[in-house]
């Protein structure tokens, strides 16, 4: 299964348009999941034409918003468990992926935002994903998403958006 991962979109504020390139990135993926900071249902319903779409709401996210979307989840996917969490709760844990697994028990993967900074790395934690930023990134390398390969294993590729897909 292809799993289109996006976060951080932070629409209209800081980005007023989804770019065409993630439509083009993502056109033939199953389903697409948002790590939260989407501060606007237009982006939720703009992705929904490409693929469903799970979604949590982030920090930057209205309580309304909150409220009907959750700021944690837990999908299982073609046999996985996943986690997904913006990642911002708390001020005890050190960083971003340690509030995102401080949600969940014993999944295969958790997807994370809130940092703005890509990762698909094996953790003290387990296996994390941060897909970027599309909207505010902060890797020097620009806006990017992710894409998510659930089948025999676990796999990921981060996509810069100013790079080739």
């Amino acid at each position: 299964m292809l799993i289109g991962v996006i976060s951080d979109t932070h629409h209209p504020e800081k980005v007023k348009d989804l770019a065409k390139k993630v439509h083009v990135i993502f056109e033939n993926v199953d389903l697409i999941i948002h790590a939260g900071d989407i501060h606007s249902n237009a982006i939720l319903k703009e992705l929904s034409n490409i693929a469903p779409v799970v979604a949590v709401a982030g920090n930057g996210d209205s309580a309304q918003m909150a409220y009907e979307l959750g700021q944690n989840r837990v999908v299982f996917i073609n046999g996985y468990k996943v986690g997904i969490a913006h990642g911002h709760h708390g001020d005890v844990c050190d960083s971003g992926i340690a509030r995102s697994f401080a949600w969940f028990k014993d999944t295969d993967l958790v997807i994370g935002g809130h940092t703005h900074l890509p990762s698909f790395e094996k953790t003290e934690y387990g296996l994390y994903l941060n897909p970027g930023s599309c909207g505010v990134p902060k890797d020097p390398r620009g806006s990017s998403v992710a894409l998510l390969k659930l089948d025999d294993k676990i796999e990921a590729e981060i996509i810069f958006l100013e790079s080739g897909a």
